[in-house]
């Protein structure tokens, strides 16, 4: 009988630890690691790494790129790689650029279990410079009122989605496809309204420019005010002149760089 009862016992004692070590695995679960901030240069870019976590299910930080050169970067987060307990996780953040000598940033994640470690190595493959000392392509001028909504030139198709033409200020929405084997540089912001007597406004919709590789596509709207002495545009109409708005290049890709990536157990 006390047999018996030292059994029941020790089964008992068993069975509330396991009960326990379940609920502390459920709780373990819920823990966010944190990671401290950090950065790498090169003479091309400055990268930072900020506010990085991992949980469960995912490890994610804010990605801040500082182009240091007069040129573009085109960023491609698809050929990052992080690398923990021996193995290799990508990305599936879309691309994005950053203009010559300023900053982008983006957050990007990385949807896998088991990232949340005390630290990780990130390997930044795919950084690519585009040049933008390049001679601006010849697009001719797009007159309003508008005759047609679309204009091709080489390997760049463009059709007028909208627009409202009015004396004190006209609106135009564009969509640009590239089917080049290069890559084009679309920086509208450049482009002007020139009116009749020669008078040009200035594009009031700021733009940052973007890089589009083959079959890619891209939206944008320019914007023009009234501009005293330059003449009515919805009476008088008025062409729209691209100037530097469209630049074909090449890519060229950067060496890769590595940064470590550490947990903060200050912010545990």
């Amino acid at each position: 009988m006390k047999s018996l009862l030292v059994g029941i016992i020790l089964f008992f004692s068993f069975f509330s630890f396991a009960q326990k070590d379940n609920n502390d695995v459920k709780i373990n679960e819920k823990v966010k690691f944190i990671y401290k901030d950090t950065f790498v240069e090169t003479d091309h870019f400055k990268i930072y790494i900020v506010d990085a976590v991992a949980t469960a299910n995912y490890s994610k930080f804010k990605l801040r790129v500082f182009n240091k050169t007069n040129d573009y970067l085109l960023v491609k987060p698809k050929e990052f790689a992080l690398i923990a307990g021996g193995g290799n996780f990508s990305s599936s953040d879309k691309n994005f650029v950053v203009p010559p000598n300023e900053e982008s940033s983006k957050v990007i994640d990385f949807k896998f279990a088991g990232l949340r470690v005390t630290n990780y190595t990130l390997n930044f493959n795919g950084i690519y410079k585009a040049s933008a000392l390049v001679k601006p392509l010849n697009i001719p001028n797009f007159v309003f009122p508008a005759e047609t909504n679309q204009f091709t030139v080489g390997q760049i198709a463009c059709t007028l989605k909208s627009s409202k033409i009015e004396t004190e200020k006209s609106v135009a929405k564009f969509d640009c496809v590239y089917s080049g084997d290069g890559v084009l540089i679309l920086d509208p912001y450049k482009s002007s309204a020139v009116m009749s007597n020669g008078a040009a406004n200035e594009n009031k919709k700021k733009y940052n420019g973007t890089i589009l590789e083959k079959g890619n596509n891209e939206d944008f709207t320019i914007v023009f005010e009234e501009m005293a002495g330059a003449g009515d545009m919805k009476k008088l109409g008025f062409a729209v002149k691209w100037n530097d708005s469209f630049k074909e290049t090449k890519l060229a890709a950067l060496k890769a760089v590595q940064l470590e990536v550490v947990k903060d157990i200050e912010k545990q």
